[in-house]
């Protein structure tokens, strides 16, 4: 059966104290979500990688889909340093 496109995927987000210390500075990080599309460009890319592609579709969907909502991901993020770690789909 095709998923419903209107209809906004179900999701859960990370619970508030399953919340990691941040690998960077050790604050508790707090969970939340990544909301639109992030891609990914990797260092050292030619000019031509860079014309072509946008780079790796990390958050969103993909493959073209017509949807009314928002992609989002799942992810903490740390108040004083600002590091986001995005958990995998």
């Amino acid at each position: 059966m095709t998923p419903d496109p209107y209809k906004p995927p179900e999701t859960t987000a990370p619970a508030a104290d399953n919340a990691p210390p941040c690998p960077g500075c050790g604050t508790p990080m707090e969970a939340g979500r990544v909301k639109g599309q992030l891609y990914w460009q990797r260092e050292g890319r030619s000019l031509l990688e860079a014309l072509v592609s946008h780079g790796k579709k990390i958050v969103g969907p993909r493959t073209f889909t017509l949807t009314l909502s928002t992609p989002t991901q799942a992810g903490f993020l740390c108040p004083s340093c600002g590091l986001a770690m995005i958990l995998p789909r």
